[in-house]
């Protein structure tokens, strides 16, 4: 029955003496007529059965895209016997309409609401449809997103991922009697990319921590063989340093007798080269520097040690000072 034909069901049922009236149509006008004979057949129904009825009705509204309210056609096969149940007043009245053409099988019947005006302006109805605002734009998301999948031919560039496939299926966990079957396929299909692309990712990681322990082995093995290489340079450059300072230390030998300030120069080079390679000097250097180093002449007059002593500018003048608070000059 549509919306015109309920309205003049309505209007014939309060007609006067056989006429419709003016007066008639005000009071009885084609959203009125509409929300009245909705109350009416929830109001026949029994208490128990309300909260099922509205329920089942809330299955008949999608939310599109824009955020609009509009009737969906479902498939009754999808409806329980106890939902098939609490909404017959309501086919009965001619408030949901069934589509189903003479050579259809029955699996394919289906059902819709009559008036989209009923989603808008009957006030049960209203009042379900904003306590279930955020449940009907999940599920009409869902249903949406797995026909486009199915459009698709099912690619999976359009299933569901992370936090969005999370919170799908939780409210599919909490709505199991709403899913239909495609919804429950484009569900498992998204949950078993998941679980791949999770592996796919678990195994990427273990050859990367394969790949950077192999890399950290192999900077190990670098860094012991530059240091290895760096101790050797550095044996390698004492040897020399210790060679050189050998054949000095002959040389300053050799000069003793002939050159003794030469010998002296050529001992403390020697030393020096030495100093980080050898704890003590050779007995022949040390012999050889000690007949270049005698004392030639001795100073004597101070009865303590000396402390201090200085040249004058000259050099033809030394000061001493000694412990035994005396200052000469020599």
């Amino acid at each position: 029955m549509t919306l015109s034909q309920l309205v003049l069901h309505e209007l014939w049922e309060n007609q006067r003496d056989g006429y419709l009236t003016h007066a008639s149509y005000e009071a009885h006008g084609a959203l009125r007529a509409l929300i009245d004979r909705a109350d009416a057949t929830m109001e026949s129904l029994p208490a128990a059965e309300r909260p099922l009825a509205l329920q089942t009705l809330l299955k008949l509204v999608v939310i599109d895209e824009q955020g609009q309210l509009i009737r969906k056609q479902v498939r009754r096969n999808t409806l329980s016997a106890e939902e098939e149940v609490a909404i017959s007043a309501f086919v009965d009245a001619s408030l949901l309409v069934g589509d189903q053409s003479p050579a259809a099988a029955a699996e394919d019947a289906t059902i819709r609401v009559a008036h989209e005006a009923l989603l808008h302006q009957w006030p049960p109805l209203c009042d379900a449809i904003e306590d279930s605002w955020l449940k009907l734009q999940l599920r009409s998301d869902l249903e949406r997103l797995a026909a486009d999948w199915q459009q698709s031919r099912r690619n999976e560039s359009y299933l569901l991922r992370g936090r969005r496939l999370d919170q799908m299926n939780q409210w599919a966990t909490q709505h199991p009697g709403e899913l239909g079957p495609l919804e429950q396929e484009f569900l498992e299909a998204s949950g078993g990319l998941a679980t791949r692309e999770l592996e796919a990712t678990r195994r990427r990681n273990r050859r990367l921590r394969t790949l950077a322990g192999g890399l950290a082995l192999l900077l190990v093995v670098a860094l012991l063989v530059s240091v290895l290489a760096v101790n050797a340079r550095r044996e390698a450059q004492a040897q020399s340093r210790l060679a050189l300072s050998r054949q000095v230390a002959g040389e300053a030998e050799q000069l003793v007798n002939t050159r003794p300030d030469t010998a002296i120069l050529a001992g403390l080079q020697s030393l020096s080269l030495a100093r980080d390679h050898e704890a003590a000097p050779s007995s022949g250097l040390i012999t050889a520097l000690a007949r270049v180093t005698h004392a030639s002449q001795q100073l004597a007059g101070h009865a303590g040690a000396v402390y201090g002593v200085a040249f004058s500018r000259d050099g033809r003048l030394l000061a001493t000072a000694s412990q035994d608070g005396t200052l000469r000059l020599w």
